[in-house]
C-alpha cells in the first residue's frame, strides 16, 4: 500500500480430518447479509476470535497498513468469508482489507450482498476446488439423470458412440440434459 505496508494473515487449505469435515458440510447459513457455506463461516469466526486481537495490535502498530488476508483451497474459502464478515462488523477496517484466494470454493452468495469487499482469486484450469458445490453436485445428477432417460429410448451402441466420442450427442439428448441441469432437476 502507499508507504504503510501490510499486515498479512495466511490460511491453509485442507490438512486434516477436521478441515475435510470443515469441507464436506454441504449447507449454508445466514451469514452478513448473505448465506455461506456452514463450515467456512464458522471457521471464518474462529479465526477471527483467535487472532484478530493480533491482527488488530499489528495494524494499530503500522498506521496505514492493509490487511491482506490469504489462502489456498478451504484457506482461500475461509479468508474470503472473513474479508466479508470484517467488511460487515469491523467498519473502520473494511477499508483496509484485502483478500487474495487461490481456488476458493463456492462459499457465499448472493455477490451483491458482499459490496466493497475486495476479493481477488486465482484459479487454475484443471482445478475443481473452485467449481464445486451442491448446487453443482445437483445440476451434475440432473444431466446424468436426463442422459440416462433419453439414452434409455437408444440403443446401447448408439449410447456407446456418443460416450466414447464416436459421434456427436442427438439433439434432443443435448436438450434434455442442458434442460435439466439448468434447471437443476432430480
Amino acid at each position: 500500500s502507499a508507504g504503510g505496508g501490510a499486515v498479512v494473515l495466511a490460511l491453509r487449505g485442507t490438512a486434516s480430518l477436521s478441515d475435510v469435515v470443515h469441507d464436506a458440510v454441504a449447507y449454508s447459513e445466514p451469514f452478513c447479509g448473505g448465506e455461506a457455506h456452514a463450515g467456512m463461516a464458522r471457521m471464518a469466526r474462529a479465526v477471527w476470535a483467535a487472532a484478530g486481537g493480533d491482527v488488530l495490535r499489528a495494524l494499530g502498530a503500522r498506521p496505514g497498513a492493509e490487511l491482506v488476508i490469504t489462502g489456498h483451497s478451504l484457506g482461500a474459502g475461509v479468508a474470503c468469508l472473513l474479508a466479508v464478515l470484517l467488511a460487515k462488523e469491523e467498519e473502520a477496517l473494511a477499508a483496509r482489507v484485502r483478500c487474495f484466494a487461490f481456488a476458493p470454493p463456492p462459499v457465499f452468495a448472493p455477490l451483491s450482498a458482499a459490496r466493497g469487499v475486495e476479493v481477488r482469486a486465482f484459479l487454475h484450469g484443471e482445478d475443481c476446488v473452485p467449481f464445486l458445490s451442491v448446487d453443482a453436485g445437483r445440476r451434475l445428477l440432473a444431466s446424468l439423470r436426463a442422459a440416462g432417460t433419453i439414452a434409455d429410448a437408444h440403443s446401447a451402441l448408439a449410447v456407446s458412440r456418443v460416450v466414447f466420442g464416436r459421434c456427436a450427442p442427438s439433439a434432443d439428448l443435448v436438450a434434455a440434459v442442458s434442460r435439466a441441469a439448468y434447471l437443476g432437476c432430480i
